[in-house]
């Protein structure tokens, strides 16, 4: 009567290639975000070091090794944990969006 027919194996084929270019994409995303996320936390190590070098002296004996190699320990680590899992999946949106 008019009715068409449903093709189940052509229908299943183009999911799983959906699902397959979906997966890829979204491993891709990933690793280019994680990249980006190293290259953003290279960059404030260095600008981290470079301005405490250019302190005085005094500043730095003042401050004590122990808090500026805690500084830099403690408060970039929790940096790079927000950068390792938010720039991916802020970037996954994107592509989604």
């Amino acid at each position: 009567d008019g009715a068409r027919e449903l093709h189940l194996g052509l229908t299943a084929t183009f999911f799983v290639l959906a699902l397959a270019v979906q997966a890829l994409f979204v491993r891709e995303v990933r690793l280019r975000g994680a990249m980006l996320g190293e290259r953003m936390l290279a960059d404030l190590r260095e600008d981290f070091l470079v301005r405490s070098v250019g302190l005085p002296p005094g500043v730095l004996e003042r401050a004590g090794t122990g808090d500026l190699l805690s500084r830099i320990t403690t408060d970039i680590d929790r940096l790079a944990n927000a950068m390792r899992e938010a720039v991916p999946q802020l970037a996954i949106g994107a592509v989604w969006v």
